[in-house]
Order: C-alpha cells, then sequence, then structure tokens
C-alpha cells in the first residue's frame, strides 16, 4: 500500500461518508445514468458541462469523449461515428464481466448501423454494418462457417434489418486472450465493438464528421467513485470485509442484472485475503462500473504502489512488445513548456528518467 497515515485513510473515509451521505444511495439504474437524457442526474457530483447552444462551432468546438475506445468506423460519407482508432479496450474488460451484467451489455454497441445514429432513432432505412457476437463458451475455440451464418442470422432477427454493402462479422474472443488481442490489434474497421457510452445523438450528424462535435458532459466524480475511494482507505486500513460491503453497493445497482431471477453478479473482493489481493479486486471492479471514465486510475495505481503488479500482468502490451516496467513511470514528464514558462524551473527539475 502506498504512503499515508492511518489518519489520513480515515480522514478519507470520513470525507466519503460526507459526500455519500449528501447523494443517498445508488439507487439510478445504469443505462439511467449514462442515458443523454440523464445528464446532471443525482449521482454525477463534477462534470464539465456542453451544450449545443453554447458552442460556437457545433462541428468543432465540443469535445472528442465519444470518438475513444473504438476501432475506425470509416470515412464520413458513410455516416459512421468519426472515433480515433486510439485506444482500443483491452482483452481484460471483457474477460471480467459477466453475461448478466447490464452494464457490459449497455457500454458496447454490439451491432452497428449505417448510419450509426440511426440506432438511438431508426427510421426503417438503416442496415447492419457490423456485428461483434460474445464467444460466452470458454471451450469454444474456432469460428466455423456455421458459426458465422448463426450469428448472422442472429442479427438481422435481432434488429429487423438487411446488412449493409461491406458488413463484417467480428464476435469477441471473451476467453481467449490471445485471439482477442489478435482481432484489437489488426486494421480492420469494426472488429472490436464501438464504445457507446459517451455517444451524442444530441449532435448526431456533425459527431460522423468530426471527431470533437461530441457536446456530452464529460463527468469527472461521480456517487460510485465515491464509494470505491472509500473503500480504497478501507483496505488501507486493512478493513477489507468493509472494502468488500461497499463495493457490492455499487455492484447491486438497481438493473445491474440483465434477469433478476438471473446469474448473480460476483464481487472480486470475496476471495481478498490481504490488502494487494483486495486492490487488484478493487481495481477489476472499480474498472468494470467507471470504463473508459476519467477517475484518476493512473493516480489511483501510483499512489497504491501497484502500477507495476497490475500493468505487469493485465497489460497485454508488455507480452506484445516486450515491455520491461521502469520505476520512472510513478512519476510523468514535465511538459517543456511548464519548464520554459515558469522561472523558477531548469531542466534539471524534470522528473528522474525524462
Amino acid at each position: 500500500m502506498g504512503s499515508g497515515s492511518s489518519d489520513d485513510f480515515q480522514k478519507a473515509k470520513d470525507y466519503a461518508d460526507a459526500v455519500i451521505s449528501s447523494k443517498g444511495d445508488i439507487s439510478i439504474p445504469y443505462n439511467k445514468l449514462w442515458d443523454e437524457a440523464g445528464e446532471n442526474n443525482k449521482d454525477f457530483i463534477f462534470t464539465v458541462q456542453y451544450s449545443l447552444n453554447s458552442i460556437a462551432d457545433v462541428q468543432k468546438d465540443g469535445n472528442t469523449q465519444s470518438s475513444l475506445f473504438a476501432s475506425y468506423g470509416g470515412s464520413a460519407g458513410l455516416g459512421m461515428k468519426r472515433s480515433t482508432e486510439t485506444l482500443i479496450p483491452a482483452y481484460q474488460i471483457h474477460h471480467s464481466f459477466q453475461q448478466n451484467d447490464e452494464r457490459y451489455a449497455y457500454d458496447f454497441m454490439w451491432y452497428t448501423y449505417k448510419p450509426y445514429f440511426n440506432y438511438y432513432n431508426p427510421d426503417g432505412t438503416e442496415q447492419v454494418m457490423y456485428y461483434n457476437p460474445v464467444i460466452w463458451d470458454p471451450n469454444k475455440t474456432e469460428l466455423t462457417a456455421a458459426d458465422s451464418a448463426q450469428y448472422i442470422q442472429e442479427v438481422k432477427t435481432m434488429t429487423g434489418r438487411d446488412l449493409a454493402s461491406g458488413f463484417l462479422l467480428f464476435p469477441i474472443w471473451k476467453n481467449d486472450r490471445q485471439k482477442y488481442a489478435e482481432q484489437a490489434w489488426g486494421g480492420t474497421s469494426g472488429r472490436v465493438p464501438g464504445f457507446k457510452k459517451f455517444d451524442c445523438p444530441e449532435n448526431a450528424l456533425n459527431s460522423t464528421l468530426e471527431y470533437s462535435a461530441s457536446v456530452r458532459d464529460i463527468v469527472l466524480a461521480r456517487l460510485a467513485g465515491t464509494y470505491f475511494l472509500k473503500a480504497e482507505a478501507c483496505i488501507a486500513l486493512n478493513q477489507i470485509p468493509e472494502a468488500r460491503d461497499l463495493v457490492q453497493k455499487v455492484i447491486d445497482r438497481p438493473g445491474n442484472k440483465i434477469d433478476p431471477n438471473g446469474t448473480d453478479l460476483t464481487n472480486a473482493l470475496d476471495n481478498a485475503t490481504d490488502q494487494q489481493s483486495a486492490l487488484e479486486a478493487l481495481f477489476l471492479e472499480k474498472g468494470k462500473e467507471m470504463l473508459g471514465e476519467y477517475d484518476g486510475r493512473w493516480p489511483m495505481l501510483r499512489r497504491t504502489k501497484m502500477l507495476k503488479y497490475m500493468l505487469e500482468k493485465y497489460n497485454v502490451d508488455f507480452e506484445k512488445n516486450g515491455i520491461t516496467f521502469q520505476d520512472k513511470w510513478y512519476l510523468r514528464p514535465i511538459p517543456e513548456n511548464a519548464i520554459t514558462l515558469n522561472e523558477g524551473l531548469t531542466n534539471d527539475d524534470q522528473n528522474p528518467g525524462y
């Protein structure tokens, strides 16, 4: 565990309790929490506000968060959402989720229409451009022609739409790290499902033309994050059962189970026996709940001294590219302009290793 006194961790718990008391229990279903109409709901604590009516250029003056975490969808003329082809979701994200988890079902665009934003306002003319079904069977090792035919029929039945010219089928290998990685590292559009959590139907047309057309608010802090922050402080105080119960409250959000009578969602902290295993479990659970959000994951890994452990265990780039962890990554480089513009700094003040 990182540096800090027991008093500091107790104070963190106290501050978290104050926020939780002021906000109430976690009560908004996940799909309502992130619906565009749900901006400024009571779960959100601090957001960067955007409005279509207050920006000068509706094509370029928004933010880019809706363009992240997807494989490029084609040219603007195809009516597909502009995506930056960066930060492709890692294998562990798909591997961690259970089939009955509404958060997993909601976050990704499992079938993609052409035009893209007709998903939100279908008019009957849209066609299916991509389909990314999840292969849940851990014993499945190959995709047969019969499998492909079944998936194609499945998406046509599910949507009631025809396949677009150039339709692509890319199942997600949830239980095969190497197969998922090879697919994700490829260069074909639609090879992984689009990330729709931050989509901006309000400015749909411009979001097919420019990466920075989203006017969705950027959420920097929310109630579930406060529960995780308190759980982290509990782990630092070696109060692992209390940390487990806090995470369970997030998992038990209303509607998190697609089928209320189906399989219960597991809590990784159930198996935690010490601080390191509890922190690892906390990061896995927080990753599912706060996927793609600006929740300070790097600072969290850094302050808990878990950055090296988590990168080496879960970051497939280490294996793919033969990366060796460097201690300098516990700090980030000071931008050159910051040194140049600050008379009190010189290049000698740069963080070690940069």
